[in-house]
C-alpha cells in the first residue's frame, strides 16, 4: 500500500520543518501523557471499586431468597450447586437492644447456632464464651460493644419492634428477652458493623412471637459473588414464585454511582488526548501547505484524490499511534510498580488499606486505545481532505 509509505516518509519531516517537527513532538508527548493518566486514574477507580465491594460484601449474603412454598426444594438445590459455599436460613427484624443504661436500634437476625460457628462465615470474632449460659446465644459488634460499653458475659434485654407496637395498641407491656452476650464480631462492612447483632434461630418464638413464618428466608454465600446474577437466573428460572436478590440489587445505588464517576473521569481525561490531538490537525494543515507542490505531482502521476488523503491520514495516524503506544507503556509500568511495590502509600491509621489500591479491568485498556486513535484520526481527517482537494494547476503553474 504505497499511500502507507509516502505517509511515512512525510511523518519524518525535514529539517526545515522544525517548526511542524516540534508541534508533532507535542501532539506525540501529550498524547502519551493522556494515554497514562487514563489507564492510572481508571485503575485507581478499579482498585477503590473492588475494595468497596470487598467491604460491601463481607459477612452480607451474596443472594437473598425469599419464599413461601419451595423451602425444602431449594434448600436441596443449593446442597448440590457448584456455585454455593454456604447457605442457611434466617429471620430479621428491627429490635430495641441495650441495658439499663443505653439502648440502640439495631437489626437482628437469627441464626443457627452452627452457621456462625461456621469458618466460612465472614466474620472475625474477637471474643467468644463457649459456656452454656442463661438466655442463649448473642453475638454483638465490637463497635457496638465500645459504644454502650458492653463485653462478653454481660446481659442485655431486646424488645421487637413488633412487640412495641402491639402495646402501644393494647396498653399493655412488651414482651422483653434477656440474653447474654457469647460473641464479639469484627467486620469491615460498615453496615454489618453497627447496625447488626446476631442471636440463635431457637429465639425466634420468644422474640417475635406473633410474626407470621409462612415465608422463610435464605441467605446464600457463593464460591465466587461474581457468578450472583447468573446464579439468581438459573434459581429463577428453577423456583418462579422465590423472590431473589443479589448482593448487587441491595446496593445497586453505589455500584452506579461508581460507575458513572468512572465513565466521566474516562470522558473528561480524554480531554487530554483530545487537546494533543489538535496540534496533530495543525501540524498536518502546516504540511499539507507545503506539500502542494509534492500532491500535485502525485496526482499528476495518477494518484487519485482517495490516495492524497490515505497519504496525510497515515502521516497524522503515525503520531497518534506513536503517542498512544507511548502513554500505554507508561501508564501500565506506573501502575505495575504502584501493584507489586505499593510506592504510593496511605496512613494505616486513618485508612483500612496501606497503599493506594489499583487493578486494571480488561475492558478498560481497548476503550483507552481505541479511544486515542479515534481522536487522532479524526484530527488527521480534515486536513487529509483538505489535501485531495488541492488543484493541480494552482499548485505547479509558477514552477
Amino acid at each position: 500500500m504505497f499511500e502507507f509509505f509516502i505517509g511515512k516518509k512525510y511523518h519524518k519531516t525535514k529539517k526545515s520543518l522544525s517548526f511542524i517537527n516540534v508541534i508533532n513532538k507535542i501532539s506525540v508527548v501529550g498524547i502519551a501523557i493522556g494515554v497514562a493518566t487514563l489507564i492510572v486514574v481508571l485503575s485507581v477507580f478499579n482498585g477503590f471499586r473492588e475494595i468497596s465491594t470487598t467491604l460491601m460484601t463481607e459477612g452480607e449474603p451474596h443472594l437473598t431468597v425469599q419464599t413461601a412454598n419451595d423451602s425444602e426444594d431449594i434448600s436441596k438445590y443449593l446442597k448440590k450447586s457448584e456455585f454455593v459455599d454456604l447457605f442457611y436460613k434466617f429471620e430479621e427484624g428491627k429490635v430495641l437492644f441495650g441495658n439499663e443504661e443505653h439502648f440502640e436500634i439495631m437489626n437482628l437476625i437469627l441464626i443457627e447456632d452452627s452457621i456462625f460457628r461456621s469458618k466460612q462465615l465472614i466474620y472475625n470474632k474477637l471474643s467468644e464464651y463457649d459456656t452454656i449460659f442463661y438466655g442463649g446465644n448473642l453475638a454483638i459488634s465490637f463497635y457496638s460493644a465500645i459504644e454502650m460499653n458492653l463485653q462478653v458475659r454481660d446481659f442485655v434485654q431486646i424488645t421487637s419492634f413488633e412487640s412495641l407496637e402491639n402495646s402501644a395498641l393494647t396498653f399493655s407491656i412488651p414482651d422483653i428477652t434477656t440474653l447474654q452476650i457469647r460473641n464479639i464480631y469484627f467486620s469491615r462492612n460498615a453496615s454489618l458493623f453497627k447496625n447488626y447483632i446476631f442471636a440463635s434461630s431457637n429465639l425466634a418464638s420468644e422474640i417475635f412471637p406473633d410474626r407470621n413464618r409462612n415465608t422463610q428466608s435464605i441467605a446464600v454465600f457463593l464460591i465466587n459473588l461474581e457468578n450472583a446474577n447468573e446464579f439468581k437466573n438459573q434459581l429463577s428460572a428453577k423456583f418462579p414464585d422465590a423472590n431473589i436478590k443479589t448482593w448487587n440489587d441491595n446496593h445497586a445505588q453505589i455500584l452506579n454511582v461508581m460507575k458513572i464517576e468512572a465513565f466521566f473521569a474516562y470522558l473528561l481525561l480524554s480531554l487530554i488526548i483530545a487537546v494533543a490531538a489538535f496540534n496533530i490537525l495543525t501540524s498536518l494543515t502546516m504540511s499539507v501547505q507545503i506539500k502542494k507542490k509534492d500532491i500535485a505531482i502525485l496526482r499528476s502521476l495518477g494518484v487519485t484524490r482517495k490516495g492524497i488523503r490515505n497519504i496525510f491520514l497515515f502521516e497524522g495516524l503515525l503520531n497518534g499511534i506513536k503517542g498512544t503506544s507511548w502513554g500505554f507503556l507508561l501508564g501500565l509500568a506506573i501502575y505495575f510498580v504502584q501493584k507489586y511495590f505499593q510506592v504510593y502509600k496511605l496512613d494505616s491509621s486513618k485508612y483500612i488499606l496501606d497503599a493506594m489500591p489499583v487493578s486494571i479491568s480488561f475492558w478498560d485498556l481497548p476503550a483507552i486505545v481505541l479511544m486515542s486513535v479515534f481522536l487522532s484520526f479524526i484530527s488527521s481527517y480534515y486536513p487529509a481532505k483538505k489535501a485531495s482537494l488541492t488543484n493541480i494547476i494552482e499548485s505547479i503553474k509558477w514552477e
